[in-house]
């Protein structure tokens, strides 16, 4: 009776915790949940659940169904993709095989309509590997280099907020140049970057595809899609952290275009003067899009002394 007593006693102090945890949480800005002298119920939880390793794939054996009329440095370029993956087995691993790496590298080399498709056949397994034997089917169709590049404003009545030839320069192909979809996407990346450097952080290009079969050719143009140039609205620091301060307040400065890299920078460079593990969860940006500004607000306050 008296262990019986005594466990219904300890129940309501752990239901208790857990609800508190929960409710406690939920009432906190993100920036003060790592202050939390307990674990959420669910991360608690979780980190008792043991995950049986899945098994990895061992490519014994790589052939292709059509290899007749697979041109053999295709056969070689599919072969080192292949070999290159460090795959698990799971439901459709072959499918994202074929669609990722596969079609992906003969879309780096030119082969813009590639299709491919592989399956699977296991010969055995052990305790860490499926062996397996991949059959590969790939038509590459023609290979395509780069003809013209052009940039057009998606409003025809807002210009480019750059020249053309600035923007050319960062897409990292030349003119006649094997046709490389990830160089494209590097070239995405950097006008990104290039427009989020004055304001236009919701600037989203999309490419438009010409393709010229008779010169074996893509000629691209890129709509470009501005969207509104933000301004630095108000800028609201909490926590007495004077030296942090200083720098946000010499970095940013209201009503000049706002510069989305400046912030990772700050935080790349200020590392050693940010509080605590704070740094991964103060910055929180609210765009105005009526005004045209982002206020920002960074949130440097340290655990509460009863927690720490």
């Amino acid at each position: 009776m008296g262990a019986r007593t005594a466990f219904r006693s300890v129940l309501p102090a752990i239901v208790l915790a857990f609800v508190s945890s929960s409710l406690v949480r939920a009432q906190l800005p993100p920036s003060l949940e790592r202050c939390l002298p307990f674990p959420p119920p669910g991360d608690e939880l979780g980190e008792t659940k043991a995950e049986s390793p899945e098994r990895k794939i061992a490519f014994d054996a790589i052939r292709f169904e059509n290899n007749s009329e697979v041109p053999n440095h295709v056969q070689r370029l599919l072969v080192r993709a292949v070999r290159s993956q460090s795959l698990e087995e799971y439901p459709g691993w072959t499918d994202e095989l074929s669609e990722v790496p596969l079609r992906g590298a003969l879309q780096q080399d030119g082969y813009f309509r590639a299709e491919v498709s592989a399956k699977a056949r296991i010969l055995h397994q052990d305790a860490e590997y499926e062996h397996v034997s991949l059959t590969i089917r790939v038509d590459p169709g023609a290979q395509y280099s780069l003809g013209s590049v052009r940039f057009r404003s998606i409003d025809p009545g807002a210009p480019l907020a750059f020249p053309v030839q600035q923007l050319r320069k960062l897409i990292p192909m030349r003119d006649r140049e094997i046709f490389d979809v990830s160089k494209l996407r590097e070239g995405f990346d950097a006008l990104k970057t290039l427009y989020a450097s004055s304001g236009w952080i919701d600037f989203t290009p999309s490419p438009g595809f010409d393709i010229d079969d008779a010169a074996k050719r893509i000629n691209l143009t890129l709509e470009m899609d501005q969207e509104i140039q933000y301004r630095v609205g108000k800028i609201e620091i909490l926590g007495d952290n004077r030296v942090v301060e200083k720098v946000l307040m010499s970095t940013f400065k209201a009503g000049e275009p706002f510069n989305a890299n400046l912030l990772k920078q700050f935080y790349a460079e200020n590392e050693s003067i940010l509080p605590g593990a704070s740094a991964q969860y103060n910055a929180s940006l609210e765009k105005d899009a009526k005004n045209g500004v982002v206020n920002l607000r960074f949130d440097f306050r340290t655990c509460p002394a009863i927690w720490e």
